[in-house]
């Protein structure tokens, strides 16, 4: 299994180009590839970085970003696109932006969760609630989008019950919530 790990960005100017011109390169040698929040003290990857990347029948090499959209309460929208950056398939929303507000995404993945032979998509984002003492406190929510022969559809039932209370502390890494999903999907 290969985890590909991203800084965060404002790590300057030369560093971050240099280290994106070597996430892409990791990227498009990798299929399918998973991108995770290193160990403690590391940084997560940014919403606009590449997230995740992979090869799909009908378009090729593709990878998954993210885009925060911090206007009004922030959220994130994710799309896939080609190695020259651009955008085959906008995803539908991602069921999480509907309640809470976007901190960061910090784990994706391409995987076949319903056992379908096509690869679906697994994301583990943070959120606030922005209510309350600790409404500034972050917490992780997972969503999914499942491929199909019309494209990728948002998989809002698998997502509330994977993050329902009592499902949620058996995943803290991409790797746990797919085989989570895996378990969780009719």
């Amino acid at each position: 299994m290969r985890h590909v790990h991203v800084q965060r960005a404002g790590a300057g100017r030369a560093r971050g180009v240099l280290g994106g011109l070597l996430l892409l390169a990791l990227l498009t040698a990798c299929q399918p590839s998973r991108i995770e929040a290193p160990p403690a003290g590391g940084q997560p990857p940014t919403a606009d970085a590449p997230l995740a990347a992979a090869r799909l029948p009908g378009y090729g090499d593709v990878r998954l970003v993210g885009v925060a959209d911090l206007s009004g309460r922030p959220r994130v929208d994710y799309s896939l696109q080609d190695a020259a950056g651009r955008t085959l398939i906008r995803l539908p929303d991602f069921p999480p932006n509907q309640d809470y507000a976007y901190d960061e995404t910090r784990a994706a993945a391409f995987a076949d969760l319903d056992g379908d032979g096509r690869e679906d998509i697994a994301i583990i984002a943070g959120f606030m609630t922005g209510i309350g003492p600790g409404g500034a406190e972050p917490f992780d929510l997972a969503g999914f989008y499942l491929g199909s022969a019309q494209g990728f559809a948002a998989a809002a039932e698998l997502g509330e019950r994977v993050n329902a209370p009592g499902q949620r502390e058996h995943w803290r890494s991409i790797d746990e919530l797919i085989e989570v999903a895996r378990g969780a999907t009719p």
